[in-house]
């Protein structure tokens, strides 16, 4: 009898807590996007073109820079300039974007060029660029940005477009390719944020964004572990919010109050038992030693046992 109980009960006080530094990755096919942007290629450009791409190029500049002012003016000359060039005819949208897509690649190895520099910040390019970023997920990570910067307002207050809004104006094979980028990528990447001091902020915009992919990740595949990524994107939210307002780090962009440590510290509390009840959620349905793991990381930061 003995045996048996330590048989049945060792393995549980053996298990240890487990972190998710990750999202569940998604499939996607590298080949079919790179295939619609040589398809975009071929179709014919409106005359006014160059001037477009122009516009393009010197708004990526004042994002290079980081320079909000200047983007400010940039940013709807070039969204005026692209409505002027194509009257939003779809075709015609394709096409210029598709010129402005095919220097991006070609200049890849420039990183004089500004929108190469942009793309490092994301570690898309460089040599600290992640091994398993393709030109695939680059093609896609770029329509996303040129979709969201060709609208009038793209960043108007509160009013920011849904990133499962702007997806729908990106080609298919980029939708899913962006998205297969934006669960594996960091936080720092994911923001662009590598290269400069993290913010208090970071951690919660990073947590929106990753909600958003999930969601769109589990529409394009009925498999994808839904509930796995939810319960990790609120851990990552909990440790990222904890990271950052440590009063021990000097390296913030702005100094912390206290205030703002216990707010941060709230919400970290919050995200893990959101992270909790996922666990205990996918425990219920299913026992296994990973998901306990990651179940008793939540509680044991949480106070219990």
């Amino acid at each position: 009898m003995v045996a048996t109980l330590v048989a049945l009960f060792l393995p549980m006080a053996a298990v240890s807590p487990a972190y998710p530094t990750t999202l569940p990755p998604l499939a996607y096919d590298p080949d079919a996007t790179l295939a619609a942007h040589r398809a975009d290629l071929a179709l014919p450009r409106p005359a006014a073109t160059p001037i477009v791409l122009e516009a393009w190029r010197a708004l990526a500049a004042a994002q290079a820079r980081r320079d909000p002012a200047t983007q400010t003016v940039y940013q709807p000359r070039f969204a005026h300039h692209l409505y002027e060039a194509t009257g939003h005819n779809p075709s015609a949208v394709r096409a210029v974007r598709a010129a402005a897509r095919e220097r991006f690649l070609r200049e890849l190895s420039d990183g004089r060029a500004p929108l190469t520099q942009i793309a490092a910040r994301h570690h898309l390019v460089g040599r600290d660029a992640s091994p398993s970023v393709d030109d695939a997920q680059r093609v896609a990570w770029f329509d996303l940005r040129w979709e969201r910067l060709a609208l009038p307002t793209p960043n108007d207050g509160t009013n920011i477009e849904p990133i499962t809004t702007t997806l729908l104006r990106v080609p298919p094979a980029s939708q899913r390719a962006f998205v297969a980028w934006g669960v594996s990528a960091s936080c720092l990447e994911l923001l662009g944020a590598v290269g400069r001091r993290p913010t208090l902020d970071d951690p919660r915009r990073c947590a929106s964004a990753r909600r958003d992919l999930v969601a769109l990740a589990s529409a394009m595949d009925r498999d994808y572990p839904r509930d796995e990524a939810r319960a990790a994107v609120e851990v990552m939210l909990a440790t990222g919010l904890l990271r950052v307002s440590d009063p021990s780090r000097s390296d913030r962009e702005q100094p912390i109050d206290a205030d703002a440590t216990g707010v941060a510290r709230d919400d970290a509390n919050a995200a893990f038992s959101r992270a909790r009840d996922l666990y205990a959620a996918m425990l219920r349905r299913e026992r296994t030693r990973r998901v306990e793991r990651l179940y008793r990381a939540t509680v044991a930061e949480l106070g219990g046992d």
